[in-house]
């Protein structure tokens, strides 16, 4: 598993800040991380995880879902889900 952490603003700039091997080390992380996002003016922390070289978007393409494009964390019936829990999701399809 590999998740890459973002920082990002409301224009749609965003910055790759840190990657994580470890989902425990990753949420340990995060409340530093968000502190620092604030703290530079960024308006939030935004994470893309890849499991077993399949990203997250993939694993919702295959499964036939309609909207390719479009975040999958973005989608209302994911609002407020980490990645992680996403794909616990999937995987338990």
């Amino acid at each position: 598993m590999e998740i890459k952490v973002f920082f990002e603003v409301h224009n749609g700039y965003t910055e790759q800040v840190a990657v994580f091997a470890s989902e425990a080390v990753y949420a340990a992380c995060l409340p530093a991380l968000e502190a620092l996002a604030n703290e530079l003016g960024f308006d939030s922390v935004t994470e893309s995880v890849t499991y077993e070289q399949q990203s997250l978007s993939h694993a919702y393409a295959e499964r036939g879902l309609e909207d390719r494009t479009k975040p999958i964390r973005q989608l209302p019936e994911f609002h407020g889900w980490s990645d992680a829990q996403i794909a616990s999701y999937f995987e338990s399809l």
